[in-house]
């Protein structure tokens, strides 16, 4: 088969409802790269909550995080890194005003560096002006190559750019009406690894 471009989301996706990746899932990631496949993570998640997952797959391909305002190669240099960042201005006048928005806790944070106003269990995502997850899908890649899974609003350009978008059994309808297919196991049953198995012909 034509080398593929497996694009994965981590929450409610490639991770269970745990927040872990299943033995399967590994073994049929790290399957899919020695066939000659690139797996890389696309995700909401800061790079701090997902280096680790990045470490347990052995991927050495580009990450996104942040909704794509982040793009890197973990541990390494690399000339395509890009990341993008809200205007100081706007983070100051939400911390003067987060009573008047009902902010219970705002998180500055980029690559390496994270800092909170105050603990408390409420957040809001604050990204660059139309930053999402297909920004990290480069044009060199032909879009019938690239496969993508997801599951809720923000993966809804990544699955609409992409040859192949797939949407978890478990995803909302707006992504399952958008997808050009869905898995037929949930995050929670190793929907993403069963489904590539399958498409890739990995079994073997």
């Amino acid at each position: 088969m034509q080398q593929k471009l497996i694009t994965l989301d981590l929450d409610g996706t490639t991770l269970n409802n745990h927040s872990q990746l299943s033995p399967l899932t590994i073994k049929t990631l790290q399957k899919a790269t020695r066939a000659g496949h690139l797996v890389s993570i696309v995700t909401g998640r800061p790079y701090r909550m997902a280096r680790d997952i990045y470490d347990q797959l052995q991927l050495t391909t580009p990450m996104a995080n942040f909704n794509g305002a982040l793009t890197h190669i973990p541990h390494q240099k690399w000339d395509g890194e890009y990341s993008m960042t809200i205007n100081k201005a706007v983070v100051y006048d939400l911390m003067r005003h987060k009573d008047d928005y009902g902010i219970k806790l705002l998180a500055v944070e980029n690559k390496h560096s994270f800092f909170a106003d105050h603990a408390a269990p409420a957040t809001f995502d604050f990204f660059p002006h139309e930053i999402s997850d297909d920004q990290v899908l480069t044009e060199k890649s032909l879009r019938g190559n690239i496969i993508a899974f997801g599951d809720e609003h923000n993966d809804a350009e990544m699955l609409d750019y992409v040859g192949r978008g797939v949407a978890m059994r478990n995803a909302t309808a707006k992504i399952k009406s958008i997808a050009n297919d869905i898995t037929e196991f949930d995050n929670e049953h190793d929907g993403v690894a069963k489904y590539l198995s399958e498409y890739l012909d990995l079994a073997n």
